[in-house]
């Protein structure tokens, strides 16, 4: 009987993929070659993963620098449209300028290179499985795969860059340890020489495969600052060949890869806050920072194990349902370069859509946040709050359920969460990190809650509560 076409289709496509062997054939020919080799030379070895780990986070550094700036420029705007009260122009604003980078990410993918599409890791794995799977490694690949990300995340899309990271440290694993490209007929004259400088003995599958592992674990470690994450990562996930040698060359090149961006990041952050070079401390990229002392119990197992069961069965509903969701894409998308384009589009205006309406169905609910009218606690001397007056002389508790006299609807932020320059305010959360500052701040940006509209329809002023508490909407 005949295939489903779902089936029938990925079946054939999986048919025309390649596969090779990493381990070469005995013959007499290759060990003439073997023997001609330096295999007591290994510094080399390392030197490559030095370069490797130090392009990750560079390239890293770069693709999150454009994706912050295109991003702080649309909250911009968007601040300063709804500071107005314009939540029409607000909303056609953030679909627009939305809608057209979705468009700028989606484009190059579908008419450029395809093998850009998705997050990249499926494809990074089977290649360390052993499939040779075409152009998932070349130029144009990483070129339209890093603007589409930056491009994708930009947009407002929930979507993230943590799973192309992964392809393009591989891409770069693969480029700097073979030195071609057949794209731009061109080679590196290290990659061709066999002498001292030279890395012409890499030009290999086996070693080729060794350098694309390390690249995606520094991909892992730059989007988490987690170098023994990518390393683990790297360990359990893609790499089916492994040796404990690999797992120090690996980790080297991850130290190497977060390294270079944190400098790279220091040297931005010492331009605007001079004499700052150099210190490291928690970013934005910390999502989840834990700074209490909590007391358990040892029946606190029975709850964690049943929430453990729920979760567990709602994630297997979730894998299902995406499963599913897919197998519609494929059917409604297809291969249709024009519907893989519009496709993102229409999403990100739905998205945008519902974001901006759907708050309006809630009153406004506390954060449990303030605001901080001197603009100092994100300055050098200090930390998160560090100069903050609460009424009660001390740091907030938890804020109680909102209600119309607690409500605060602060239309004037600085353009970081921590307060600008300007001495315009800031948004402190207790215990929060920056990148919870930052959340807090984007989302009370969209003052579309329902007791915010109303006050903003009847022109009544906007104060701050007893209990200095910021809102952001229930949604």
């Amino acid at each position: 009987p005949a295939l489903p076409t779902t089936i029938g289709s990925r079946r054939a496509k999986v048919a025309a993929i390649e596969s090779f062997e990493y381990y070469p054939g005995d013959s007499k020919v290759y060990r003439e070659w073997l023997s001609r080799q330096p295999i007591f030379r290994n510094y080399d070895r390392w030197l490559m993963m030095l370069f490797i780990g130090i392009a990750v986070g560079l390239m890293g550094r770069v693709l999150y620098t454009l994706m912050h700036a295109l991003s702080d420029f649309k909250y911009a705007t968007l601040r300063h449209l709804l500071s107005q009260r314009q939540l029409f122009l607000a909303w056609l604003f953030s679909t627009v300028y939305g809608g057209a980078l979705a468009f700028a990410a989606a484009y190059p993918v579908a008419y450029i290179a395809p093998a850009a599409a998705g997050s990249g890791v499926p494809e990074v794995m089977a290649y360390l499985n052993g499939c040779n799977i075409p152009k998932v490694f070349n130029v144009a690949t990483f070129g339209v795969k890093f603007v589409s990300t930056v491009c994708a995340v930009a947009s407002g899309l929930p979507v993230g860059p943590e799973g192309p990271m992964i392809h393009l440290g591989a891409m770069v694993g693969a480029g700097l340890s073979q030195g071609d490209s057949s794209t731009l007929g061109c080679s590196t004259p290290c990659a061709m020489s066999g002498g001292v400088c030279g890395f012409r003995r890499f030009r290999n599958d086996k070693d080729k495969r060794d350098f694309i592992t390390a690249g995606a674990a520094c991909g892992v470690a730059v989007a988490f600052g987690a170098p023994i994450g990518g390393l683990l990562f790297a360990y359990e996930e893609v790499a089916s060949h492994w040796r404990p040698s690999l797992a120090m060359l690996t980790f080297f090149a991850c130290m190497a890869a977060l390294w270079t961006d944190t400098t790279l990041e220091s040297a931005q952050e010492s331009v605007l806050r001079p004499g700052t070079f150099g210190a490291v401390a928690p970013s934005f990229d910390t999502a989840f920072e834990v700074n209490r002392k909590v007391t358990t119990h040892l029946l606190s197992v029975f709850p964690a194990a049943l929430v453990g069961v729920v979760t567990g069965a709602l994630a297997a509903g979730f894998t299902g349902c995406s499963l599913a969701i897919g197998r519609l894409r494929e059917r409604a998308v297809g291969k249709d370069k024009r519907r893989q384009v519009i496709e993102p589009v229409v999403i990100m205006i739905v998205y945008t859509l519902i974001a901006m309406l759907l708050p309006l169905a809630f009153a406004c609910t506390s954060s449990g946040c303030v605001l901080d009218h001197t603009g100092a606690s994100g300055s050098a001397g200090g930390g998160k709050g560090s100069n903050l007056s609460y009424p009660s002389g001390g740091a907030p508790a938890p804020a109680p359920h909102a209600s119309s006299g607690s409500e605060v609807a602060g239309s004037r932020f600085s353009g970081s969460s921590g307060g600008g320059s300007d001495g315009e305010p800031g948004v402190f959360c207790e215990g929060g990190s920056e990148h919870l500052h930052r959340v807090v701040e984007q989302s009370m940006l969209t003052f579309t809650c329902r007791s915010h509209r109303a006050r903003a329809r009847s022109h009544e002023p906007r104060a701050l509560g007893p209990n200095n508490s910021s809102s952001s909407s229930a949604a």
